[in-house]
């Protein structure tokens, strides 16, 4: 569309005539399991792919009528991912903004009046308990220790995590119970404060330090979901980031004090947990959408293998088999 240039770092291919440009895109996708395979490792620990060794990639080649044919396919598939990927975008904007409304009590659900109040975080938490830094080992075993990356947004991911070195076994600590919160205490600057509401116990799961595990002082003064979708709200989020310290512009610390001194509202609980709810169906619709969106890349990359390697053939116009 306009002149460019680039570095000895990149590859033009440039398809001859009677190859499809789109064709020897998805082509490529097709096989980068493979291409992958042909990458060496420079001295720097750069991945390096040969040129030689590319040119050498077969690929199946139909002619151009078919090849086209099969790139409407894919980009037929491209376009349902799309329309997926919109209406995710779109329900997540309408989850924002009801918690603009519904955590700052702007917008009261039906049947629930009156002021709100106020509490610190230390008012209202019981316990904000530590893991501790364990040694992993690849492949199964029976306990295995949290990655940070296993709180996002809210959401608590319990795949999320590396089994634990035997020789430390004795070390861990600090399970994720139900009804309770882990909080991502030490992280990078964007990703300090990262909260994740967590639905049941995992007694083989262990957090490590850089986790908290917050639990409730009484049913009486706290829903925990609530609490959750306060502290990953817009609002909280940044103020999480404010009260983070440290010299190192790559990683940032929450100090005990300062997360408890914290004051969150403080509606009647049982306003807490509907607001929670109706926030919660949102999410489950959410969930399913990117379901959805996971089985139609996995629908598209299965028939990429058998498209672009001619094991499934697309029928011949008039033909009915």
């Amino acid at each position: 569309m306009r002149p460019v240039s680039f570095n000895q770092d990149v590859k033009a291919l440039i398809p001859r005539p009677g190859l499809v440009p789109l064709y020897l895109t998805y082509s490529l996708h097709a096989h980068r399991a493979r291409i992958l395979e042909l990458v060496s490792s420079a001295g720097s620990g750069t991945g390096v792919l040969d040129t030689g060794l590319l040119k050498r990639l077969p690929i199946w080649l139909p002619d151009t009528h078919e090849q086209e044919r099969i790139v409407e396919a894919i980009e037929d598939a491209d376009t349902a991912m799309e329309a997926l990927e919109r209406l995710i975008a779109k329900k997540q904007a309408i989850k924002q903004g009801m918690m603009q409304q519904l955590l700052t009590g702007r917008t009261r659900l039906p049947g629930y009046r009156g002021n709100w109040a106020w509490q610190r975080l230390a008012s209202v938490l019981d316990k904000l308990e530590a893991g501790v830094s364990v040694n992993s080992i690849s492949g199964p075993g029976p306990y295995s220790v949290l990655k940070t990356s296993c709180v996002s947004g809210g959401t608590f991911d319990p795949s999320e995590c590396k089994t634990v070195a035997p020789s430390d076994l004795k070390k861990v600590k600090a399970s994720p119970q139900a009804d309770s919160l882990t909080i991502s205490r030490m992280n990078t600057p964007t990703l300090v404060g990262e909260v994740g509401y967590i639905e049941t116990n995992w007694p083989t799961l262990f957090l490590p330090d850089r986790l908290w595990l917050a639990t409730k002082r009484s049913p009486h003064l706290v829903d925990m979901r609530w609490l959750g979708y306060v502290l990953s709200s817009r609002q909280y989020r940044e103020q999480l980031r404010e009260i983070a310290t440290g010299t190192s512009g790559s990683m940032k610390n929450i100090s005990r004090g300062s997360f408890l001194q914290l004051s969150v509202p403080s509606p009647p609980v049982e306003e807490q947990i509907a607001i929670a709810r109706a926030l919660l169906d949102v999410d489950v619709e959410i969930r399913a959408l990117r379901a959805r969106l996971d089985k139609a890349r996995d629908i598209k990359q299965g028939m990429m293998q058998q498209l672009l390697t001619g094991r499934t053939r697309l029928p011949v116009s008039g033909d009915a088999s």
